[in-house]
């Protein structure tokens, strides 16, 4: 019954972000383009299966229970709306500069990211995968690592 009810507040707080991200964009750009519609899409389909796997699953790497968490959702809430901001911000730079691509860019580089992380939650749930996919999401992966130890780096030396 308590985990029927953190589903359902789950799924209301969904459609109530996503209608409301989806007007917040509309309005800024003057209509949402079909990148950043399946942009919005693979954001809740990744938000919905990463709540499947932290609260039918428990399976959640977000947690040491592997249970859902309310900050762990609003954070990564935070992070989704963070990614809409950036590509909003490359769209008003490509009219502001005249150039093209910047917004596709954008929005292609975060669609890729939250493919990736849709499939991990299918794996986390079970959700037998391809072998060639496995690889490709551990390559991915060591590229991240790579990338987030050479962050660190700088931001030590700051």
């Amino acid at each position: 019954e308590g985990e029927m009810r953190k589903v359902i507040e789950i799924k209301e707080s969904i459609f109530g972000i996503v209608v409301t991200a989806a007007g917040f964009i509309s309005n800024l750009w003057g209509g949402c383009s079909e990148l950043t519609q399946a942009l919005l899409v693979c954001m809740v389909v990744d938000y919905v299966t990463g709540s499947i796997v932290a609260l039918v699953f428990h399976a959640s790497p977000k947690t040491e229970s592997g249970a859902g968490s309310s900050r762990a959702g609003l954070i990564g809430l935070c992070k989704k709306v963070s990614m809409l901001l950036i590509v909003l911000v490359g769209t008003y730079l490509e009219a502001a500069l005249g150039v093209k691509g910047l917004q596709t860019g954008l929005a292609a580089g975060f669609i890729l990211n939250e493919l990736l992380s849709i499939t991990e939650n299918c794996g986390l749930m079970g959700v037998k995968l391809p072998p060639g996919v496995e690889r490709c999401i551990d390559i991915l992966r060591k590229v991240d690592d790579t990338v987030a130890v050479k962050n660190d780096e700088r931001r030590n030396k700051l």
